[in-house]
Parts: C-alpha cells; sequence; structure tokens
C-alpha cells in the first residue's frame, strides 16, 4: 500500500500555520508507525521545505503544466491513496486508487465577512471536484456536520479524527526567561492570527472593562487580514500601555508563555477544531473559549464558556478567575486531564487505520471486477 501526501501550497515556515501543524504531526507520528516507510511526500521542485526537510520527499518539477506534471509524479509511484491534508487547486486525483481529503473548515462557504478574500471562491471550485473523493477526514464532530451541510456529503463518507497539541506543550514552572525576553508581569493572553475571524476587537474591549491596571493583555500572532481595526481600537479605547502586541512567537517558547498566563482567552467566532485553546490546556493554563463551533467539542467542561458577542460576559468571566484562586486551580487540573484526551500519535493510529480500510475495500472492488 503506497499513500502520497502533497504538501505543494503549504507555506512551510519555521512557524507553522494550524494546517501545517497538522500534516506535520501527522506524517511525524505516522512513519514512527509505519516501519516499511509507504509515505511518498511530494513537495514542488523550488519550494523551501522549512520544518518539513526531516522527511524524504519527491520534489515535482511545475513551472509548466502543474497539473499534468503532479500526475505524472503519481502514476509513476503508483499510489494506492492519495492523501491531501488541505485542499489544493490543480491536484489531479488519482483514477486507480482512492482519494482522502482532510478538511479544517468550510467557514468561507458560509461567514465569508470573516474569512479572508478569495477564499469562498476557492472553496466553491472544491463543491466540482467531491464526486472525486472517496473519503473526507473532520477534525471536530462540528465540521463532520459543517461538511454534511454545506457538501452535501452523506456521513458514511466522512470520518472524525481528532487533531493534538504536540508534546513539547506542557507545564513549564520556570517562565521568568519569557517574561524577561517580553517584559511581562501579570497578563492575560490570547494566541491566533490577526484577523476578523479571532474577534479581537471584543477580546479588547472585554478587558478594557476590567479594574485591574496590574495586568496586561498579551495578543501573539501574524497580522492577518483587516487587522487595521484592532490597532484603531486600542488606541481610541486609551488602552496602548495595558496591551501588548507580540507579532511571532516561536513554537518553541509558547509552551513557557501559556504557562506564565494567569489565564487564556480566545472568544473566536469560528474554529474547526481550535489548537490554541488545547495547547493551553496541556500547559495547565485556564481557558475561556467561545461557546461557538467546535471549542465546547475541545474544552468539554475543563473551561469557562463565553458569548463571543458579549463583552460583559467575557470580563465577567475573566474576573471570575482572576478572583477565584481556587477556581483557577480546578480549571488548570481540568485542563490538563482534557489534554490528555487528544494525541498526535492517536491522530495518525486513526487516519492509518483508515486508510487500511479504504484500502482493502479497493482491493475487493478489483478482485470482483478485475478488468
Amino acid at each position: 500500500m503506497k499513500i502520497g501526501i502533497p504538501i505543494f501550497d503549504l507555506v512551510n515556515t519555521i512557524h507553522l500555520s494550524g494546517v501545517e501543524k497538522y500534516t506535520y504531526n501527522l506524517l511525524v507520528n505516522m512513519i514512527k508507525l509505519d516501519s516499511n516507510n509507504n509515505f511518498i511526500i511530494y513537495q514542488g521542485f523550488r519550494q523551501e521545505p522549512g520544518r518539513f526537510s526531516e522527511f524524504k520527499t519527491r520534489r515535482v518539477i511545475q513551472r509548466f503544466l502543474p497539473r499534468q506534471m503532479r500526475a505524472i509524479a503519481f502514476g509513476m509511484d503508483r499510489l494506492n491513496i492519495l492523501h491531501l491534508p488541505v485542499y489544493f487547486d490543480n491536484i489531479p486525483y488519482l483514477k486507480n486508487g482512492k482519494n482522502i481529503l482532510t478538511i479544517h473548515d468550510l467557514v468561507p462557504l458560509f461567514n465569508p465577512e470573516i474569512s479572508m478574500e478569495g477564499l469562498s471562491d476557492y472553496y466553491n471550485r472544491l463543491k466540482n471536484e467531491l464526486y472525486k473523493i472517496d473519503m473526507f477526514i473532520a477534525v471536530s464532530e462540528h465540521t463532520k456536520k459543517d461538511i454534511m451541510k454545506y457538501l452535501d456529503v452523506p456521513e458514511h463518507k466522512i470520518r472524525v479524527i481528532y487533531e493534538a497539541a504536540d508534546e513539547s506543550y506542557k507545564p513549564v514552572k520556570d517562565h521568568s526567561g519569557i517574561k524577561k525576553k517580553y517584559g511581562l508581569d501579570k497578563f492575560i493572553l490570547s494566541v491566533g492570527t490577526l484577523e476578523p475571524r479571532k474577534n479581537i476587537p471584543n477580546l479588547i474591549k472585554a478587558f478594557g472593562k476590567l479594574n485591574r491596571r496590574d495586568y496586561k493583555l498579551v495578543i501573539t500572532g501574524k497580522k492577518g487580514w483587516k487587522y487595521e481595526e484592532i490597532f484603531r481600537l486600542v488606541e481610541s479605547l486609551g488602552l496602548g500601555d495595558r496591551i501588548k502586541f507580540l507579532g511571532y512567537i516561536l513554537d518553541e517558547e509558547l509552551p513557557a508563555l501559556y504557562s506564565a498566563a494567569e489565564l487564556f482567552v480566545y472568544p473566536s467566532l469560528y474554529e474547526g477544531f481550535g489548537l490554541p485553546p488545547l495547547e493551553a490546556m496541556a500547559c495547565g493554563t485556564p481557558v475561556i473559549v467561545s461557546n461557538r463551533s467546535s471549542l465546547p467539542e475541545v474544552v468539554g467542561d475543563a473551561g469557562i464558556l463565553i458569548d463571543p458577542e458579549d463583552t460583559d460576559g467575557i470580563a465577567e468571566a475573566m474576573e471570575k478567575i482572576l478572583q477565584q484562586p481556587s477556581l483557577r486551580k480546578e480549571l488548570s487540573e481540568k485542563g490538563l486531564q482534557q489534554a490528555k484526551k487528544f494525541s498526535w500519535s492517536k491522530c495518525a493510529s486513526e487516519t492509518i487505520e483508515l486508510y487500511k480500510q479504504i484500502y482493502l475495500q479497493n482491493q475487493s472492488i478489483s478482485d470482483i471486477n478485475p478488468c
């Protein structure tokens, strides 16, 4: 059984995005489990591999006619399964094998206002290729429901396989170094790209309602799209000295930053899974998350759920944790236990099992129809 996994259009930076974290950790753990090394990883000929450089990859010349060049590569390798970790344009699906697509979220289809411009058109093109895909992996039960609702895919063609926090995310007892580096004392943390979906303006408004001038709100993440409003809001509310934007933080530093925070707040309007709250829980940090999409599914009863549109409610939840050390301790312990329910090893194992199932199905069909 040969499985092809393309990484053509992934950014492959040192600081991995959510999709890149999924792909990277899935590959690392699947290769550990498969001693036969049946995975062929495809990348562009001139593509910088970044963190993916540790894998053996097949480079595909694709400056001209990318679909044809990719099809030739897949055909030469006689793939049984093509697993797309994210939807790609210009991808040739297998005709004599099985095609699997992981869906992380479909928010551009039903809420383009909080998505990057052009993504709704991108996902609409996927609708025309659904018949070529044999199985979908959803990263949460909520995402599974979205696939059924917005893509009209039958339930039997969808398998839920959860993502996880990397093993490096665990409580860091001594976080004096990270505090010193970024000039921090007591702070509330939020992690995510500065974009409308993350609902940063409502978090800022809620923080402004707290009567705690000894605390700072620390926000990490790259500038995405439509982020200008965030900085205008901070200035208009006079919170420039109480809110700190750190930009990119290396993955190696995040466990210490999570551990140093008094609490973690994630009022996102929509998440297909939601890695940052899981990473925070794995570090023993109490979490406050939106009561929408997949976040209640990921956090369970280990965090406080809030309406992301209710700034008073967000402020009250933050104040409640800061006022009650016993609650903070309780949420920290629950979060550590909740995070243990998710692992990349389990994700990899369930993915390999899915490969085996659909490969055997294909073999059975071949036996019945040998021609």
